[in-house]
C-alpha cells in the first residue's frame, strides 16, 4: 500500500481549514495530520469539532513554532505510519489542493526526488504584490547560487513532497524552524545531491495582512545566508 500524507501547518487560519480539508480528495490519503502551531484562533480544535474521520489528526504545538517547526512536529508523527511520501500544504488556501494528485503521481515516477510547486512568476500574468514578487526573486537568486540550481525558479512555495528515502536522509533538527524553512530544505537537500524538481501550481493571493512585512523577512535572509555563501555557517 503506498501511503501519502499530508501536513497542514495551522496560524490563524481558521476561517480557510475547513475548505482546504475538505477540497482533498480522502481516496488518494492515508493520514491528513492538521498541526495546530499554537494557534489563537484554536483552529485545531475548531477541525476536531467540525470534521470526524478518522483519516484526519489534529495536532497540537505546546507553543508557537514557526512554519517548519510545525512541519517538523508534524513529521515526528507522519514517521510511525511509515509513510512513502510527505506533502506538506499551507492551511490559508493559498496552495488549491487539487494539485495533489500531481504531486502524488510525479513522486511515484520520481521516488529519489523532492518535489516542489512553481507559482508562474510573471509579474504581468500573475495578481501577485510588487513588493512580494520583488522579494521571492531576490531569494530564489541568491539560493539558486547556494544551491548552484538554476532550474529553481520559486524558492519560497511551501508546496512541497518529499519521498521517505529523502526524509531518512536529512537532520531537520539543523533546519530553520522559521520562515526560512523551505530555503533551508533546499540546501540541505541540495548538499544531498538530490534532484529537485519544480511542479507548475497555481496560487491564491489574499487581501488580509500578513504576519511578516517584507523588510522583516528580507534583511534577515540576506544577513543568515550571505554568512552561508561566505562560509562562516554550515549545516
Amino acid at each position: 500500500m503506498y501511503k501519502v500524507i499530508i501536513i497542514i501547518p495551522c496560524y490563524n487560519v481558521k476561517d480557510q481549514i475547513l475548505k482546504v480539508i475538505k477540497n482533498i480528495n480522502l481516496k488518494d490519503i492515508y493520514k491528513i495530520l492538521i498541526v495546530d502551531d499554537f494557534c489563537p484562533q484554536k483552529s485545531g480544535s475548531f477541525v476536531e469539532k467540525k470534521i470526524k474521520d478518522k483519516k484526519i489528526k489534529v495536532i497540537y504545538a505546546k507553543k508557537n513554532l514557526g512554519v517548519g517547526g510545525a512541519f517538523k512536529l508534524g513529521l515526528n508523527h507522519a514517521k510511525k505510519y511509515k509513510p512513502n511520501q510527505v506533502i506538506k500544504i499551507d492551511g490559508d488556501g493559498q496552495h488549491d489542493p487539487k494539485f495533489i494528485r500531481k504531486f502524488i503521481n510525479y513522486q511515484k515516477k520520481y521516488p529519489n526526488r523532492m518535489i516542489k510547486g512553481r507559482r508562474e512568476m510573471s509579474f504581468l500574468k500573475t495578481k501577485i504584490p510588487l513588493k512580494r514578487f520583488i522579494g521571492n526573486n531576490i531569494i530564489t537568486f541568491i539560493i539558486r547560487f547556494i544551491t548552484k540550481n538554476s532550474q529553481l525558479n520559486d524558492v519560497v512555495n511551501g508546496f512541497i513532497s518529499l519521498p521517505n528515502n529523502i526524509i531518512s536522509k536529512i537532520n531537520f533538527k539543523s533546519i530553520s524552524s522559521d520562515f526560512f524553512f523551505e530555503q533551508d530544505l533546499l540546501i540541505y537537500v541540495s548538499k544531498k545531491r538530490f534532484v529537485i524538481n519544480e511542479i507548475l501550481i497555481s496560487t491564491k493571493y489574499f487581501d488580509q495582512k500578513s504576519n511578516l512585512s517584507e523588510i522583516k523577512v528580507i534583511l534577515p535572509f540576506l544577513k543568515r545566508y550571505l554568512l552561508i555563501i561566505f562560509g562562516f555557517y554550515n549545516f
